[in-house]
């Protein structure tokens, strides 16, 4: 072999193994997030904290992101909603629930609600480039976090709020396409040779 020859045959070896340990850069990946004031489930648990009942205005729910009218993600619901929310069907009375809702419907115009629903999420590929390219399996890892907050407002003080969510999750979906690219083809598709 001569040295132009060597030289050639190692430049594609390094180019090939570089191809191939690089694969994995190729599959897909994605993130999914609310617009939101928050950048972690630890932010927006930290602004939900610091409100408190019977002395938070509604002034102070937007310097800490709670303001409807400015972060997206954050509705405002009057009474009627309230209601619904709480006493969804007639086994289910309003005076089987919390005094505070019990107050908002009572007070009717003069009650809000705030409905918080934020969250992030990132999904990754993972596995075989070829195997996911070829449509024979699909290997995806999805991780984030989720918080909702209600929070119930009357004569503009917080008299109520609740919170759930989950600050982290992670979900593995593993898709198996034994025909590959066949697996998906339409079967009325008509195929004509000539």
């Amino acid at each position: 072999m001569t040295a132009l020859g060597t030289r050639l045959f190692r430049i594609a070896f390094i180019a090939l193994c570089s191809w191939s340990l690089g694969c994995s850069s190729l599959l897909a990946h994605q993130k999914t997030y609310s617009r939101m004031p928050w950048e972690s489930y630890d932010d927006v648990r930290a602004a939900y904290a610091s409100v408190e009942v019977g002395t938070t205005q509604w002034r102070d729910l937007a310097v800490l992101g709670f303001d409807p009218y400015e972060s997206l993600n954050v509705d405002l619901i009057n009474y009627i909603q309230v209601y619904t929310l709480f006493v969804p069907n007639r086994g289910v009375a309003l005076d089987d629930t919390d005094p505070a809702v019990q107050r908002c419907v009572a007070a009717r115009q003069r009650c809000r609600g705030l409905v918080v629903d934020v969250f992030r999420e990132h999904g990754a590929d993972e596995g075989s480039f070829w195997l996911n390219f070829l449509r024979f399996r699909k290997q995806t890892q999805v991780t984030g976090w989720v918080f909702e907050a209600l929070l119930l407002v009357i004569d503009d003080r917080v008299e109520m709020k609740l919170h759930a969510g989950n600050p982290r999750f992670s979900m593995y979906q593993d898709q198996v396409r034994p025909l590959g690219p066949l697996q998906g083809i339409d079967p009325d598709m008509k195929i004509s040779f000539p």
